[in-house]
Formats: structure tokens, C-alpha cells, sequence
């Protein structure tokens, strides 16, 4: 584990699932898929989740990221690609939100959360 979670949002959110899966309370909640989704994730993608995904919406023309376009754009898609969002747009216009998917919500919730 030491070297695929070597980067510090990705080891602080593998910590943080590994604690909630040793509490008798949560640990029912725990699905092996979120340790195979961590080892798919870049460092960019945990970031962009510690940074916007802290809502279940969120809108994108709101994301103003220091990183660029492409990064973003990029882990859009990883996460997209993972399960963890999924894009929505409005009838009759062009904006676009991600929502987090039931999966994205409690994965957020247990890797992010101690």
C-alpha cells in the first residue's frame, strides 16, 4: 500500500477508510470496490474531490480551479469514469453540474471523513 498511496491526499484518504472500516458501526458500509477506486485515482483527482466535491451538486461553471483547464477536465472524466460523479445538464440550456452518485457520496463520505 505504501506505494500505491504514496501521494498525501490519496494516503489520508486511504487512512481515513481504513479507520471507518475498523468502527463496528460503519464498517457494513465499507465496499472492497473503494480500495480498487483509490488505486485508479492521480493525485489531481483527490484533490479536485477534497476541493469541490464537498456538496452532492456542484456547478461547473462555479469550479475555478488554480490547475488548468485540461487537469480539470481531466479528472472530471477519471471521476466520471469511477462512478464517484456523473454530469447533469439543464433543459434548454448549456450548463452542466457533477452530482456525486450514491456510490461517489458514501466513498466521499468514508475516505474523506475520519
Amino acid at each position: 500500500m505504501k506505494f500505491v498511496f504514496n501521494e498525501d491526499g490519496l494516503s489520508e484518504m486511504f487512512s481515513n477508510l481504513l479507520a471507518n472500516a475498523m468502527n463496528k458501526n460503519i464498517e457494513k458500509m465499507v465496499h472492497p470496490a473503494f480500495v480498487e477506486v483509490l488505486k485508479q485515482m492521480s493525485p489531481i483527482d483527490a484533490l479536485f474531490m477534497h476541493t469541490f466535491l464537498h456538496e452532492d451538486i456542484v456547478e461547473v461553471e462555479e469550479i475555478i480551479w488554480e490547475k488548468s483547464d485540461f487537469q480539470k477536465s481531466l479528472a472530471i472524466d477519471s471521476l466520471n469514469r469511477l462512478g464517484i460523479i456523473d454530469t447533469i445538464t439543464y433543459d434548454g440550456r448549456d450548463d452542466v453540474a457533477i452530482v456525486l452518485t450514491s456510490f461517489g457520496r458514501l466513498f466521499r463520505d468514508l475516505c474523506m471523513l475520519p
